[in-house]
């Protein structure tokens, strides 16, 4: 596997360069390291870069540091390169705004062509991973990604499907739990879909339940 540490114009994270070792220790991945930067000046970059690249140790396989606009660069490099994942830290903004006009982690999972891990904060080790879904066949190919992963790490997985109505007999847990088996049961396209993606998780030998929630 191959995974690609992404930032622009700011220093790499503590929390997504420590989880990027540890996701790299766990299933053997190399990583390579691409800063762009447009603002901030490229001593600053190759200092940035430098530091993260200490922190990852042999799993470094290539530093790449270009100028330009971020999400232009960044396609360009996935382009150049058979990628995994792209891992990016959650940028913490001050208010609302900031958050959907500047946040870059955003604009990576809205545009990347492969799948994105936004990290917020590191975990010493994996336990277990929820794993949502709309219930749409559509969303198949993302899930395998995800289960892909999980089952590399050695972790558990919980499904999670967020219904908006439920009946009102099904008011608590244990009638939501008795609500999701007759969901599971009927011939509707979501339990259909819903059905497929417990037997993903299965046939991938990745312990963990279904989970039925309103929302």
């Amino acid at each position: 596997m191959k995974f690609l540490l992404f930032v622009s114009d700011r220093e790499f994270s503590s929390p997504v360069v420590a989880f990027t070792e540890l996701l790299a220790k766990h299933t053997g991945a190399s990583v390579n390291i691409h800063y762009v930067c447009r603002q901030m000046d490229r001593e600053a970059a190759e200092a940035s870069v430098a530091r993260a690249r200490q922190a990852l140790g042999d799993a470094v396989d290539l530093v790449r540091i270009d100028e330009g606009l971020a999400m232009k660069k960044l396609i360009e490099e996935i382009e150049r390169e058979a990628y995994d994942l792209v891992l990016v830290g959650a940028r913490e903004e001050r208010n609302y705004l900031q958050r959907k006009l500047s946040s870059l982690s955003w604009k990576v999972i809205r545009e990347s062509p492969i799948p994105v891990l936004v990290v917020r904060q590191p975990r010493e080790q994996f336990r277990k991973a929820l794993v949502c879904t709309g219930g749409l066949e559509s969303a198949e190919e993302r899930i395998i990604d995800g289960v892909n992963l999980i089952r590399e790490v050695s972790a558990q997985a919980d499904l999670l499907y967020v219904t908006g109505m439920v009946p009102s007999m099904y008011t608590g847990l244990d009638e939501m739990d008795e609500g999701l088996k007759k969901m599971l049961d009927s011939d509707t396209p979501v339990a259909a879909n819903l059905r497929r993606t417990a037997e993903l998780l299965n046939e991938s030998g990745v312990d963990g339940d279904l989970l039925l929630r309103q929302g």
